[in-house]
């Protein structure tokens, strides 16, 4: 059971970020996770939250596009069976990373899903629906132009103290190298190890205003037979009574 269960890469320098996230972000505040996958990093997330004894919502926004796994991958080491167990998460889910991402995190973290909110669609669509949040992390597709526009979309929302940071600072990823340097300049953020960050201080928010999900649907490039929308769920199994972060009516089926 826990995070460390469950297929994906993170690392110690990433749950640094989250660490100080969870510290630092006042009650009510939000922290979204942008590019998920099997959940990994999330139930870490979560985790920390349901340590922290604040009221946090937890966001997850991920499109959940793919139907395939083709290993090896990145998760191989983490766990060490990572491959079998998304290979065999993706079979339990019918073929949909989305089905195995629900259960992977059903299995090995259900408590941590109890107080995430889901928001499946493109990210920077999904960002519209928010006020000032306190932190965001991307880690959605790594090419320059996807990691520009994330940064472009999220900076925005996130509050005065806030932590705006992301994975794959590194030569393998120059996109994301080179999105990071021109939005913030060479000095405008930290890296360590291959994860950067950005603490805000000129941002006007506080911790965590919420612009209503459920009023938002945004059109968005989907592959065939895939919702049009950006979905708001809640997708626990109601084990916790920090769940309830109902701010949004499901705007599609849970395949």
């Amino acid at each position: 059971m826990g995070y460390e269960s469950i297929p994906g890469w993170f690392s110690s320098e990433a749950a640094d970020v989250y660490r100080d996230m969870v510290a630092t972000c006042p009650g009510g505040g939000t922290i979204c996770e942008v590019g998920v996958a099997f959940g990994r990093s999330l139930a870490f997330l979560a985790g920390e939250v349901l340590k922290s004894g604040k009221y946090i919502r937890v966001v997850a926004v991920d499109n959940w596009y793919k139907t395939s796994y083709e290993p090896p991958h990145d998760h191989t080491d983490t766990p060490p069976n990572g491959d079998a167990v998304a290979l065999e998460a993706m079979r339990e889910g019918g073929g949909s990373q989305w089905s195995a991402f629900l259960y992977l995190m059903r299995q090995h973290a259900p408590r941590e899903l109890d107080i995430v909110h889901v928001m499946r669609g493109q990210s920077w669509e999904a960002a519209k629906a928010f006020g000032f949040v306190h932190g965001v992390f991307l880690d959605a597709a790594h090419d320059y132009e996807s990691v520009s526009r994330d940064i472009a979309a999220w900076a925005p929302h996130v509050g005065h103290g806030g932590i705006l940071a992301g994975d794959d600072h590194a030569p393998d990823f120059p996109g994301v190298q080179q999105a990071c340097s021109e939005a913030f300049g060479p000095s405008g953020y930290t890296v360590r190890g291959r994860t950067w960050r950005r603490r805000c201080e000129d941002g006007r928010g506080g911790g965590g205003e919420w612009a209503d999900a459920s009023r938002h649907a945004y059109p968005v490039d989907t592959p065939e037979g895939e919702s049009d929308e950006v979905q708001c769920r809640d997708v626990g199994v109601g084990l916790h009574p920090q769940r309830g972060l109902r701010h949004g009516a499901s705007t599609g089926s849970i395949r």
